[in-house]
Parts: structure tokens; sequence; C-alpha cells
């Protein structure tokens, strides 16, 4: 794709820094584009950032309903962790680049191929804007799987260290429900 993608971020909601919005690191747009390792979060990889890199800041805020979070392709980003014990975060992301740049086929495509565009569109009265991307100039390229190959031992890892993340919050969860209703 491009590196001259722009992303935006939006809650669908009040989203305090409790809750854990998005997060960019600082400076890191200027250092290309990074490898990748697995993570079982979304998109299932994280960058490996360099040494060079480790003075840089993570910086978020609190976000409130109507916040849109701008950022390049190239800006390394994350989802903070939701430490708050009975709400979750809802949010969207779009994704922009130039007309003309190189796209792969899989971005054409609705988002996990839950839905065909035939399903997507079925419901809707008018033409426009479906299909708006077909009188748009761009040229397709393969994706190049190498970019994101995750051997299955650094996959495997990363899942173990998810369910381990996963048992503590629970564990955390479970701890603050009882202190709430020992307190009711």
């Amino acid at each position: 794709g491009s590196e001259r993608l722009t992303a935006t971020w939006i809650p669908l909601g009040d989203c305090p820094s409790k809750m854990g919005g998005l997060a960019v690191l600082r400076g890191s747009h200027k250092f290309g584009v990074m490898p990748v390792s697995a993570h079982l979060g979304a998109g299932n990889r994280q960058a490996r950032l360099p040494s060079e890199m480790a003075g840089l800041d993570w910086v978020s805020t609190d976000f409130r309903t109507g916040d849109v979070l701008v950022f390049g392709a190239l800006t390394v980003h994350a989802a903070r962790v939701n430490a708050h014990a009975e709400r979750m975060r809802l949010s969207v992301d779009f994704r922009f680049q130039p007309e003309g740049d190189p796209l792969t086929p899989l971005c054409l495509e609705p988002h996990f191929k839950r839905f065909s565009w035939e399903e997507i569109y079925g419901g809707w009265s008018g033409v426009a804007p479906r299909y708006y991307w077909r009188e748009k100039r761009f040229d397709l390229v393969d994706f190049d799987a190498a970019v994101h190959a995750i051997d299955e031992t650094e996959f495997n890892k990363a899942y173990k260290q998810t369910n381990v993340y996963n048992r503590l919050r629970k564990k955390r969860f479970e701890k603050k429900l009882r202190a709430r209703q020992e307190q009711a």
C-alpha cells in the first residue's frame, strides 16, 4: 500500500484515559516502515522498535465525543489498556490515501469479508456513493505477505503472553467486583 496513507481514530463516546484510548509514539514517523512481530490484538501485529526509538514518548489524552485523532501511516500507534472495570471503549478508524497510490485488492473489500458489498448495499436506495472507488485511479499491487510474516514460535509466544494478561485482567476485575459487593 501507500506510505502516504492517513489514518483517523474516532472514539464513539467519551474515552477518558482510564478506558484506554489510542496512543501514538511521538516522532516515530521519522523512522520509516518498522518490522513487525506477532501480537494478538487488533491487526495481529506489533511494530518491533529499534533501540534508536527508546527515547521517544508515548502520548495520548482523554478523548471526548467528537474528537478525531489523525496520523500518518508511518506513525507507531497502540491501544492503551482499558482499566475501567465496567465500560468498554468503542471506536472506529478510517484510512485515506491519495488517488493514484498503490493499494492491495483486500483494501477494496469489506473488513474481514464478513459481508459482501452486495449485502451491505442491499437496502440502499439510489446509486451514489456505492462502489465509488470504481471511478478512481489507483494501481493494484499484490499483498506482500513477507512484510507480515510471523513464525510459529513467535506467534505461540504472543499467544501465551496474551493468555497470562487475560487471566490477570480477569482476576483484577473479580477483585474489584467483590470489593463493590462487600461495600453494598
